[in-house]
This record gives C-alpha cells, structure tokens and sequence, in this order.
C-alpha cells in the first residue's frame, strides 16, 4: 500500500513552487493499475487550469524520474486528470487528451454529470445517455491513450 503521507511530502513542495494548495493526495487501485490522484488549487481562485495542472504533472514526473535514478519504481503510480466531455467536439477532446498524455499523466477520468470549475455536464437525462456520450468520448480519444 501507498505511504500518502510520504508522497504528499514529495508532492507538496512541487505544488507551492507553482503557487497551488495541495488539495488532496489519494491513492486508488490498490495492486491493480494503481493511480495516484492529485488534486490543487489556486488559493486565491480555488480554481486549476489546464497549464496548471500540466505544469504540476511535470514537476511530479520529474520527481518521480529521480526518485527512478535513485532505485526506486515510481512507475507502479500512475498520474490521473479529470476532464469532461460537455463541452466542445470530438476534435477538442482528441487535443486535450493528447495534451495529457504528452505532460505524462496516465490515467484520464471522464466525468459526464459533474459541473464546478472547469468541469461541464454533458446534459444527459437518463443513464443510456451519459453511457452513449461515454462511449463517443472514447471512440475520439482510445487510440491516443
């Protein structure tokens, strides 16, 4: 199991040098696929954009490198980001997810009802609907991840 308070020390330093709060730092998927979640904020907006969390993610790869020169297997923890599929198109969700992946993360969490900060519901009334906007999502976006 995953020491959180070990990888929030080494995660918190990296978030203030960008001037983000650490939110939370959790741990999902135990011995399989294990995804480290990150979660920060500008204390002065409570609010992360794009650049932001792509910049975290990098300074959290990096670290992540050397603690790899150093021995260690960074790589049992994977780097998960949440996006949303209600707004934009096939084509802006291709670019987001590809932005993604080149800042290194993972694992992409597809929300369809959750609408705060940059997060927009896709408009869905039933559960065929959020499972069909799912299935389009990841029609536009399987071959990149």
């Amino acid at each position: 199991m995953a020491d959180i308070a070990a990888l929030t020390a080494l995660i918190e330093p990296e978030a203030k040098a960008l001037g983000l709060a650490l939110v939370r730092v959790k741990m999902f998927g135990g011995n399989s696929d294990p995804t480290l979640q990150v979660m920060a904020e500008r204390p002065d907006t409570r609010q992360l954009t794009i650049d932001d969390c792509a910049d975290l993610s990098r300074r959290i790869s990096d670290k992540f490198d050397a603690l790899e020169a150093e021995g260690r297997d960074p790589r049992s923890v994977g780097i998960e980001v949440w996006t949303s599929c209600g707004r934009g198109n096939e084509a802006d969700w291709r670019a987001e997810a590809a932005f993604w992946k080149s800042a290194g993360v993972s694992h992409l969490c597809l929300t369809t009802a959750f609408h705060k900060r940059h997060f927009h519901r896709s408009g869905e009334k039933n559960l065929g609907d959020h499972l069909t906007a799912i299935r389009r999502y990841h029609d536009a976006v399987a071959d990149i991840l």
